[in-house]
C-alpha cells in the first residue's frame, strides 16, 4: 500500500467518549448510504 495521506483522521480513540462518537458517526454514515 502507498503511504498517501488519508482524507480522514487516524487519531486513536483513547477515551470511551471518543469511541462512542466514532461509532455514532459510522452508524449515521452507514444508514445514510443504505438509505434506510
Amino acid at each position: 500500500m502507498t503511504s498517501a495521506p488519508a482524507p480522514y483522521s487516524t487519531r486513536r480513540a483513547v477515551e470511551e467518549s471518543d469511541r462512542q462518537a466514532c461509532f455514532q458517526v459510522r452508524k449515521e454514515v452507514f444508514v445514510g448510504e443504505q438509505n434506510v
